[in-house]
């Protein structure tokens, strides 16, 4: 009986050994997958941090955009009634008082400007990856790309706005403008139709052109993105 206890204590110690070898196997494995399944689970968090971020982004454009086209529709319209005074009057040399408040009304413009914080985090950290829905991730590329286009446009708008200011001081003879100098002060609109500011004939046409090209600028940018 000696003899045979001798295998018998080998047999069970090499079990023992591979009992041992199987649960530091499963205890690597399942410390393995418990820390992908916790990476998985903060790349989740992440991700909804994220595309909450992109959503208080796009509120906030949407805000800024419907202040934007408001002003710019004031603009378009200031637009259209100088337009159509010069068409129902081709031959004018003066404008009634109470279109000269409409002329730099239709010169003014608040600039959309995305805001592109959320965008640029996730570029910058790669992270952009952690979001699995690829249409999703299809519709933010495009509507950034769309903001890019239609910084293109602001910068055209901006150096219009400028050249449209100066073409005015040369355009309306300040001499007429004089009596109605505390209105302008207080930019009060003058209703008065019987009263009229002389222009300088040699600038109209180029007015003209420039007015076109505004109201025609407005309206392509807000082709571009709508509320």
């Amino acid at each position: 009986m000696e003899e045979n206890s001798a295998p018998e204590k080998g047999k069970k110690k090499l079990k023992e050994y591979l009992l041992e070898g199987l649960m530091i196997f499963v205890a690597v494995s399942m410390g393995f997958i418990a820390e992908n399944l916790r990476e998985y689970i903060g790349q989740t968090k992440q991700e909804a941090e994220y595309v909450k971020s992109l959503i208080n982004d796009l509120k906030l454009d949407t805000t800024y955009l419907s202040k934007s086209n408001l002003v710019k529709m004031e603009a378009e319209q200031s637009a259209t009634d100088l337009l159509n005074y010069f068409k129902e009057n081709p031959d004018a040399e003066n404008i009634p008082t109470a279109l000269l408040f409409k002329i730099d009304i239709s010169n003014q413009l608040l600039i959309f400007i995305g805001h592109t914080g959320a965008i640029e985090r996730l570029k910058n950290s790669g992270s952009l990856r952690l979001i699995k829905n690829k249409a999703l991730v299809d519709s933010i590329e495009a509507y950034y790309q769309q903001n890019k286009r239609v910084d293109h446009l602001n910068s055209l708008l901006l150096n219009n706005q400028d050249y449209a200011r100066k073409l005015k001081q040369k355009m309306i003879n300040a001499k007429d403008i004089i009596g109605i100098f505390d209105s302008l002060i207080v930019n009060r609109p003058i209703n008065n139709q019987t009263n009229y500011i002389s222009l300088e004939e040699e600038f109209i046409n180029e007015y003209i052109n420039q007015l076109v090209f505004t109201y025609r600028l407005s309206l392509s940018i807000k082709k571009y993105i709508k509320v």
